[in-house]
């Protein structure tokens, strides 16, 4: 009776079995002797090498199946140099779904990057409601979204790709966070729309470091390295540095012994700056605390100091108390405060300062 279906309800049958056994109706009668080829589906267990040559010879010579759905199951870890070809094989089927399982006697199943060159891009631009878009790793060139309002590079792990050049066709992006030894270098089609920047590294936005700075030039909010502070304090020797009439909040990172001259090169080109955070690694803050840039003096509201301990911590307050005129809170962030750092905290907030309103918090992050 089986034998009477048409063949489009045979293979829906089959469909649901097993790819091993879907193969072993070929013997059946000659009826059945290809009609496995027309299945849509691939359900394999991979539970061992046999099951990984089975699926080899399958796939080499049936190169012109017409599958939609793959479903592979690793029920034995056989190596990451056997996943990835067989996922990689796949990929190269152009299917609509991919479901893969692995059990607790697996390693964690990695998708091979190709699956991310091969559509992601595509994916992006299709997405007219996409507004925020983070990655952990540069798997395209071009980033193109009409909709894209925030884009981000976050992992911490050295990057295994070479750096690439980027282009980015986001003309309302907002804010960009990039991430050290990403990119190459990146264009991007309209700095205007940036909002708010945070970055590691150099990244080449252009031609020169100019272009770099007239990016500065346009974000209200700022994030960057101590080791991008040390380029624009060293290009400063030799170009004046423009001013930032639109940077409201500047945070450094990694500060450490001698980054203060060069806080103070970006802080005098900053003259309406509100907000500073500053993160040092050790324990010596700087050491000319006699030059008082502009804005420190007229326009900076919210200073925060985030550090290991209270050492040199009293100069530096000293420096911001007694200078600003419209400061409204300076915030001390330790590791850890001791109960020996009680006498220091007590001169810290005895300390005179220039505005009546300036409120002094010390907290711990632990």
């Amino acid at each position: 009776m089986i034998n009477q279906l048409p063949d489009c309800l045979l293979c829906e049958i089959l469909f649901h079995l097993p790819t091993e056994d879907v193969v072993r109706t070929s013997l059946v009668c000659r009826r059945w002797r290809n009609l496995w080829q027309d299945v849509p589906g691939l359900d394999l267990e991979i539970d061992g090498f046999a099951k990984y040559e089975f699926f080899n010879r399958f796939m080499d010579l049936n190169s012109g199946l017409r599958l939609q759905i793959v479903k592979l199951r690793y029920h034995r870890c056989i190596g990451y140099n056997y996943v990835k070809p067989t996922l990689n094989t796949v990929f190269k089927q152009k299917i609509q779904r991919l479901d893969v399982e692995s059990n607790r006697r697996c390693e964690l199943v990695e998708i091979p990057p190709t699956i991310y060159t091969s559509c992601l891009e595509m994916l992006i631009s299709a997405c007219p409601a996409l507004e925020t878009l983070t990655m952990d790793k540069m798997y395209i060139p071009k980033v193109s979204s009409q909709s894209l309002l925030s884009f981000s590079l976050t992992t911490h792990e050295e990057n295994e790709y070479p750096r690439t050049q980027v282009l980015m066709q986001t003309p309302g992006l907002k804010y960009l966070k990039l991430k050290r030894h990403f990119i190459a270098r990146i264009i991007i089609d309209d700095l205007s729309s940036i909002v708010t920047l945070d970055l590691d590294d150099l990244t080449n936005f252009g031609e020169s470091f100019p272009n770099f700075l007239t990016l500065i030039s346009c974000v209200r909010n700022l994030t960057i390295s101590v080791d991008i502070l040390e380029v624009i304090r060293r290009f400063s020797k030799s170009e004046s540095l423009r001013r930032f009439h639109n940077l409201s909040t500047l945070s450094v990172k990694g500060m450490k012994f001698g980054s203060w001259e060069s806080l103070l090169v970006l802080l005098e080109s900053c003259p309406n700056l509100k907000s500073l955070f500053m993160g040092f690694r050790i324990g010596s803050y700087g050491r000319d605390f006699l030059y008082v840039p502009h804005c420190v003096l007229s326009s900076l509201e919210f200073v925060e100091v985030k550090a290991k301990h209270l050492a040199n911590m009293e100069k530096l307050g000293s420096f911001f108390l007694q200078n600003s005129t419209v400061l409204r809170k300076l915030t001390l962030c330790l590791d850890h405060i001791k109960e020996q750092d009680s006498v220091i905290l007590a001169q810290l907030i005895a300390l005179p300062r220039r505005s009546n309103t300036c409120e002094v918090v010390a907290r711990s992050r632990t």
